[in-house]
């Protein structure tokens, strides 16, 4: 049965119009199914699309901008924060977590800027007291946002989500659990050019099925730290034993090839019980259609898992560069080791390439900027 991308994906493709393949889940990578480059296929019309799912729950913890005003104390931490009076905004994010008075917005919001301050201290003991006391005020579950926080705090989160809960498994109210690993860099040319696109790709895909109610989607950060913890190779076997502790149902791993101008992704999705793939597929096309190329991807690995993912960008949304995303992840690889200067330098050079380029702006603004003031 044929296959299609949503349409604003059709247009931003160009050469790509259609994602068609072989509905039957194989392990053979011969016949694995491919979104292939024909203007001439029959693509279907808006009103003939599946409706889109409807909206997800919160799926991250209210951000400051959402609670500020509603609190002068808190009001006047967060000011403390941005001038990187690290001391007295903890003293102050404290204070108001603690207040009688204070809602139950106003004390997440103060907890978690209390684990970041504690954080730029390097308190990292205090960081995580923080976050389980954040934890304590569940429900709703604590779901911090991967694209902003610092990853430091998300790891310390990871612990003391294990300590409290008492194993690694992912708490979610939605219908099934999925990984997504690291890329594989296969290509044929700039290996070493393209070769940070391990991390970008999966944050892509990340990104493109955020917001699909049926699906619980783990962060590639949270499988990186878990197969660190427990010492588990980055293999196939490992990411499956890695999401297995995860609670995840499955888990995708994907491979990229760049051919001079063109670029060949594959996804495979594998049940983390049986181990059995459910999915092979692949999709190329112009490098330069890269955002495109994991879209249509995304959309046939949620398909795969019977999954409905949010509406696919406008078409008039101009397409990412690849160079941006290729800094960005060079950014996110480097934050990992703790080198927020150089870090900066390639969000900062992400940003030049692509001024529009949001997420690393927001790694800069929050994840390295505060970390780079603490280490002044």
């Amino acid at each position: 049965m044929p296959r299609f991308i949503p349409a604003a994906a059709l247009a931003a493709a160009l050469t790509l119009s259609a994602c068609s393949g072989p509905g039957a889940s194989t392990s053979d990578a011969s016949s694995i199914a491919a979104c292939q480059g024909s203007s001439s296929r029959t693509t279907v019309a808006v009103a003939d699309l599946p409706p889109p799912p409807p909206p997800a729950p919160p799926q991250t913890e209210p951000s400051y901008s959402s609670v500020r005003g509603q609190n002068a104390a808190l009001d006047a931490a967060a000011g403390a924060y941005n001038e990187a009076r690290f001391e007295d905004a903890a003293t102050q994010f404290d204070a108001v977590a603690d207040a009688p008075g204070s809602n139950a917005q106003v004390k997440r919001v103060a907890l978690r800027m209390l684990g970041r301050t504690r954080l730029a201290l390097g308190d990292r003991d205090g960081a995580a007291d923080a976050l389980r006391r954040l934890v304590e005020n569940e429900p709703p579950m604590v779901r911090l946002d991967p694209d902003v926080e610092p990853l430091a705090l998300l790891e310390a989160f990871y612990q003391v989500r294990r300590d409290v809960d008492g194993d690694y498994a992912v708490r979610t109210d939605r219908d099934r659990t999925l990984a997504i690993a690291d890329f594989t860099n296969g290509s044929i040319t700039d290996f070493d050019a393209v070769d940070p696109l391990r991390l970008g790709f999966a944050s892509l895909m990340i990104d493109r099925m955020r917001g699909s109610t049926e699906l619980e989607l783990v962060e590639r950060v949270r499988l990186q730290w878990l197969l660190d913890e427990q010492n588990l190779a980055a293999t196939q076997e490992g990411g499956r034993q890695a999401g297995r502790l995860l609670g995840a149902d499955q888990v995708v791993f994907g491979t990229y090839i760049k051919n001079g101008d063109d670029m060949l992704l594959t996804a495979r999705v594998v049940d983390v019980e049986t181990g059995r793939i459910l999915m092979g597929e692949r999709v190329e096309g112009r490098a330069s259609q890269f955002d495109a190329l994991v879209s249509c991807l995304s959309e046939l690995v949620a398909e795969s898992v019977d999954a409905r993912l949010p509406a696919a960008p406008t078409a008039q949304t101009a397409p990412e560069s690849l160079d941006a995303v290729i800094a960005y992840a060079r950014g996110l690889a480097l934050e990992e080791t703790e080198d927020f200067a150089a870090a900066a330098e390639q969000y900062q050079l992400a940003l030049s390439l692509d001024p529009s380029y949001e997420p690393a702006q927001l790694r800069m603004d929050e994840g390295v900027v505060p970390m780079m003031a603490a280490n002044n």
